[in-house]
């Protein structure tokens, strides 16, 4: 009976101290990044709205095919986007006016290869990932985003991310490195 009042006692603190570090991030307009694909941190979101500029980190939610395939195959977490996902921080390697190639060598903006963007053909676990091969100019509220790891799942297998699908902007509070 004691060892049960003890147990009953932990998992109500525990849940108490999950209760007031969700309500903390929420009062700082925070974000926490476990992925691997971003340094692992605290981020401070704001609010979203055009103009987006190169270079900017975003959350957003993926688009729904390729968010569903991170749910089967576990890239993301669980959240409140499409297919039951978590938003993910990405930053923008192109714009609405853009020129963008993704090919096996890599990801092209106006003709520049992009450092470390070659797709890959298979995840992680071994298991065949096809790239979004695109070659096409981006229209208006479309967005190539990109993470600088080679394991990112980004536009190199999601594809154009339309502005709806953004959650917020991303600023590094603090990050391990």
């Amino acid at each position: 009976m004691r060892l049960l009042k003890s147990l009953l006692f932990v998992s109500a603190g525990c849940l108490v101290a999950a209760l007031i570090c969700q309500f903390t991030l929420h009062l700082l307009q925070a974000w926490v990044n476990i992925s691997a694909s971003l340094p692992y941190g605290l981020y401070q979101t704001s609010a979203t709205g055009a103009p987006y500029a190169r270079g900017e980190l975003i959350l957003t939610c993926l688009p729904p095919p390729a968010a569903q395939l991170a749910n089967e195959r576990s890239y993301v977490t669980v959240g409140s986007c499409t297919a039951r996902t978590a938003p993910v921080g990405k930053y923008i390697v192109a714009i609405p006016g853009d020129r963008v190639e993704i090919s096996l060598q890599g990801v092209r903006v106006n003709g520049h290869l992009l450092p470390n963007s070659q797709p890959s053909t298979v995840d992680g676990q071994g298991l065949p990932l096809q790239p979004a091969f695109l070659h096409t100019i981006l229209q208006d509220g479309e967005y190539l985003l990109l993470n600088p790891l080679l394991q990112s799942f980004d536009s190199r297998y999601c594809g154009i991310v339309r502005a709806e699908l953004f959650v917020a902007r991303l600023k590094a509070l603090w990050v391990l490195e």
